[in-house]
């Protein structure tokens, strides 16, 4: 069994799938509905002192949860008001409910709210009265996180066995409120046998057991030499902060690899980070022929002329892992077959960072489904791990057989705040990726704590933080996470 399990996060099919198994062994529908019921009410009763209920069920086993529910309170001694959907049927009287529990459709909606459903979602988000869903709210696609056109504002969401991808994707995560997964007596062992894609929700567990520590006879070689390369003068700053990013991520050293004129600029600002000279291509070939600097990261603040795809040409032709960033993507948006031919041509792993801007300039044509179909596409078509940022950042590693027990898989990260929207913090997360790549990390992993790791820091930091000040966060938080028990 998957111990990391928990953390799995299933399509509507494949919950479908899982329900059919646990059924197929025993355990009876009408007894999952009950147990989803009890573990609502559960939910409703601790949060909620006792008012006038509006329970609005759906013509599925969605609806079917919500009419034992409103069985189950009623009982209790709610007040409960009934409404069940059928074509034609009036709009019920929002005003008289204290709360409003939304039974309609859950993560199986299939068809976009039409008719008298939208006019009712449009006045359930008019209204100040808290909504519960269950499953999912109303109008939100399961798989995708869409809305279908509109969905309900929940204030609380309490779903069951494992959270789907529409509760961790924008918009539908931002529809959910608070998200509760509850058991509802589903045997995680059914996860073994849905098939499908591998997805999970980020956390430490995923990769905490390959995060490297130091130890007694630790010294600085052991943790991996870390290439920024920098762009000209005027843009030096990036390089920088990614620079930092990777030695606090714990890189044993890092330099910065600069055109002439840039090197004074640089050199005013960092202490413990060192410099190379890097006027063409040919400079960084040479400087990567020490294999000890086994990670080149290239990108921020790179620029997009003539010295800056040389740059990229030589870092792709070198034995380094590469982190590729920014300018390193966009270089790349007129001809994006000769970045992913040469990528695959190389035994040393990529993972490309691009945030929407980038990732729509290199994979264009990958427009359908989710934010996870496009990310798992783009790692399938570029041969590397990408990590699509955003609010949801996506993490997925490509197929290739020979890659590792981990290709194929996707992850998606949850703990990123909206501080982290400032100019310069995705430069910080290149270098963070890369100076756990440095450590030998294997790629999805490292990319994958990278995120956490980066998300955690904005979520410490909070509001009125800067770029460079997440490296800074970085010591305190990885103490807090992996050495103190």
């Amino acid at each position: 069994m998957d111990p990391l399990s928990q953390h799995r996060l299933i399509t509507t099919e494949q919950m479908y799938a899982v329900d059919r198994q646990t059924i197929d062994a025993g355990i009876s529908e009408q007894k999952l509905i009950a147990n989803a019921a009890a573990r609502v009410c559960a939910e409703i009763t601790e949060r909620y002192d006792e008012c006038p209920l509006l329970v609005l069920a759906g013509p599925g086993n969605n609806g079917a949860d919500g009419l034992k529910v409103a069985e189950l309170l009623k009982n209790e001694g709610w007040q409960v008001i009934i409404w069940t959907y059928t074509k034609g049927k009036k709009l019920p009287d929002i005003a008289k409910a204290g709360l409003i529990l939304d039974a309609l459709f859950g993560a199986g909606l299939s068809k976009p709210l039409a008719g008298i459903l939208l006019k009712l979602v449009e006045q359930i988000n008019a209204t100040p009265t808290p909504v519960v869903s269950v499953d999912i709210p109303t109008g939100i696609d399961g798989n995708t996180g869409q809305a279908n056109p509109i969905a309900i504002n929940a204030h609380m969401t309490v779903t069951f066995f494992r959270k789907k991808p529409g509760h961790v994707l924008y918009p539908g995560r931002a529809h959910c409120g608070e998200i509760i997964c509850r058991d509802i007596n589903i045997a995680s062992a059914a996860l073994n046998n849905i098939g499908g894609a591998v997805l999970y929700e980020n956390h430490p567990d995923l990769w905490r057991s390959d995060f490297p520590k130091r130890c007694a006879e630790s010294h600085k070689y052991k943790y991996g030499h870390v290439l920024c390369v920098s762009g000209p003068m005027r843009t030096t700053g990036a390089a920088r902060l990614a620079a930092r990013g990777a030695l606090r991520a714990g890189a044993g050293l890092v330099s910065i690899a600069a055109p002439a004129s840039a090197l004074m600029v640089h050199a005013v600002h960092l202490t413990a980070i060192m410099l190379e000279k890097a006027d063409s291509g040919a400079d960084l070939a040479a400087l990567a022929e020490d294999t000890r600097k086994n990670v080149i990261l290239i990108g921020p603040g790179l620029g997009l002329g003539e010295r800056a795809k040389e740059m990229v040409s030589a870092a792709l032709s070198t034995k380094a892992a590469l982190v590729l960033d920014a300018d390193a993507l966009t270089l790349f948006k007129d001809a994006p077959d000769l970045l992913f031919r040469a990528i695959k041509a190389r035994t040393a792993p990529v993972i490309l960072t691009p945030h929407a801007g980038e990732f729509s300039r290199i994979f264009g044509d990958i427009k359908d489904g989710s934010k996870i179909d496009a990310a798992r596409d783009a790692a399938r078509i570029s041969g590397a791990v990408v990590a699509y940022k955003g609010a949801d950042t996506v993490i997925a590693s490509p197929h290739i057989a020979s890659h590792s027990a981990n290709s194929g898989v996707c992850v998606v990260n949850t703990n990123a705040c909206a501080h982290l929207a400032s100019a310069g913090s995705g430069d910080v997360l290149a270098g963070i990726i890369a100076g756990l790549l440095a450590q030998g990390m294997e790629p999805l992993k490292a990319a994958c704590a990278g995120v956490w790791l980066h998300g955690a820091a904005g979520r410490r930091l909070g509001p009125g933080l800067i770029a460079g000040d997440i490296p800074g966060a970085l010591p305190q938080l990885l103490k807090q996470t992996f050495y103190e028990d």
